[in-house]
């Protein structure tokens, strides 16, 4: 699994601009097709410039060819597939912070006043118009510039991103998206553990998930589910494990990985530690039972 963009973070592709809020990167990939698991720790918006990705997310394929894009939330996982064109795939990625679109939405108190949307999917189609592609080709300068300057032009080049996009009409209900993404922060931590307890997530990520320093997350957390993050997290990945081991035909590795343990020898021990017995001997007590009723 690749957790983005800390994966650029530390292998340092193209970066066209670095601020507290907002990354861009100009990403290349030259294997005939690559494909791998990510995880975004950021909203992440994502330009095709050559080649064709397909994202896989919750049983849905979503295709980006050559000048189209996507808007993805933070804390999404997805089966990412890159297809070059030419043995040439190229993209221009916005890794987005919270407190950006937060800033859009103060800046715009019309959209900010709307009653919140119901919940809205973790991916959003974007249409990519003839200006919004010259915006993005300016982006691509920004690199030139250096110190200060660079900084506030960024800034001001990363808001830009928000009203090119709004003002698109493919793009109607990408103002419901945005405050989508301002769900309360007691929804939004809700939100993330009971979807994503089952990923081999540290406590420091599920805080940055869910917009919280680590004390304050644990806090929250605390007073939301009263209990700590940590015996809540592992209580609810071995009662995954449990049922998959008692009605599912899957490998206790399988399991294990599935549940969101990535030790298999930790994992034998806290099962066998909860419920009395071995995860193996689990699987063979279902067998034998499958057995003799058959």
């Amino acid at each position: 699994m690749v957790r983005l963009p800390h994966y650029f973070e530390l292998h340092r592709p193209e970066l066209v601009t670095q601020l507290p809020a907002i990354s861009v990167v100009r990403y290349r990939q030259s294997q005939d097709q690559y494909r791998n698991e990510v995880f975004l720790t950021r909203h992440l918006a994502a330009f095709v410039l050559s080649g064709e990705k397909i994202l896989h997310q919750n049983a849905v394929e979503h295709h980006i060819k050559t000048g189209e894009g996507l808007f993805i939330k933070a804390g999404c996982y997805a089966m990412s597939e890159i297809m070059p064109a030419d043995g040439d795939f190229q993209s221009l990625l916005f890794f987005i912070d919270d407190s950006l679109v937060a800033d859009f939405l103060k800046e715009n108190s019309t959209l900010a006043a709307q009653k919140l949307p119901v919940a809205q999917a973790p991916v959003f189609k974007l249409n990519v118009s003839n200006r919004l592609e010259q915006y993005l080709n300016s982006v691509l300068q920004i690199g030139q510039f250096n110190g200060l300057e660079n900084k506030n032009l960024s800034h001001l080049k990363s808001m830009e991103l928000f009203y090119q996009l709004l003002m698109d009409r493919e793009n109607s209900t990408f103002g419901d998206f945005l405050l989508s993404l301002q769900q309360s922060k007691a929804a939004l931590l809700q939100h993330t553990m009971e979807q994503y307890f089952d990923k081999p997530l540290s406590l420091e990520e599920y805080a940055r998930l869910t917009a919280r320093s680590l004390a304050s997350f644990k806090r929250d957390f605390e007073k939301l589910y009263h209990s700590s993050p940590g015996a809540w997290i592992r209580e609810r990945r071995l009662q995954k494990a449990y049922y998959l081991l008692r009605f599912t035909d899957r490998t206790v590795t399988d399991v294990c990985l599935d549940s969101g343990f990535e030790n298999l020898s930790h994992f034998v021990q806290v099962f066998r530690k909860r419920f009395g017995f071995t995860p193996k001997a689990t699987a063979r007590q279902v067998l034998a039972g499958r057995e003799q009723n058959s």
